[in-house]
């Protein structure tokens, strides 16, 4: 049935993350030291193998400046004769030769002071173009994710980042999951971070799940599709690794 399927998988998903945890941590999958543990999993205290795993915006001022190049709402991106074309000011200077009298008042403040920290230049020909073009592009990916992979950007970025890191803009994490990862993990598996969470996990190992098969069916494929994204997560870490030792 349902139900014992899940009882079966739920113990044997937290066993596999218990040995990917003592495989980063010992070098090995040690089974008689996983023996002795009998507490459940902790999500986020799963490590990763590689260092500098997830980069997140550590600084007030990145989040302005993320917001001034891709946020919609920040109106830098509406001028004539582009008017409803692009949504964000990085769309609009990499797509459109713009000078800074098409700007508006209001806008010109902020770019001139972008200009002024050298995220913009005008060109010879009188037009607003980037710069510091890689720095800006992370910026977009932050605006769309919120954390980034490090090892899955090639070296040019990656020495941007670490600059980033130096600088104090950004913080980076060496854990399995991301922090959105471990929220929704949370959600669905146990009680530990939401009050209303499905909390799948304890109710079938203690009994009190639904009696309706069609809700058992659901919560069957719910533990399957976390199964398969956290074996995706675990390869991502190992293939990771092992581009990081190159």
């Amino acid at each position: 049935s349902y139900v014992e399927k899940i009882r079966i998988l739920a113990p044997d998903f937290e066993f596999m993350l218990k040995q990917y945890q003592t495989f980063v941590e010992e070098g090995i999958i040690d089974f008689e030291l996983l023996e002795l543990q009998s507490t459940p999993v902790n999500f986020s205290d799963i490590p990763s193998l590689c260092n500098k795993k997830y980069i997140y915006v550590k600084c007030n001022s990145l989040e302005i400046l993320k917001n001034q190049f891709f946020s919609s709402q920040a109106h830098l991106h509406y001028i004539e004769p582009h008017k409803g074309q692009y949504h964000n000011l990085f769309s609009l200077l990499t797509n459109e030769d713009v000078k800074l009298d098409q700007f508006r008042s209001y806008q010109i403040d902020t770019l001139r002071a972008l200009i002024g920290k050298e995220f913009l230049y005008i060109n010879e020909a009188g037009f607003v173009k980037l710069r510091k073009v890689i720095f800006i592009i992370i910026l977009g990916d932050f605006h769309k994710g919120e954390v980034l992979s490090y090892w899955n950007y090639p070296i040019e970025f990656r020495n941007v980042i670490d600059q980033m890191i130096i600088d104090g803009l950004v913080s980076f994490e060496n854990k399995l999951f991301t922090r959105a990862e471990l929220k929704y993990l949370n959600f669905y598996l146990n009680k530990k971070e939401f009050t209303n969470g499905l909390d799948l996990r304890n109710k079938y190992l203690h009994g009190t799940n639904s009696t309706s098969e069609t809700a058992q069916k659901k919560d069957y494929y719910m533990f399957l599709k976390i199964l398969i994204l956290v074996l995706i997560k675990i390869q991502d870490d190992l293939v990771n690794n092992k581009y990081g030792e190159r």
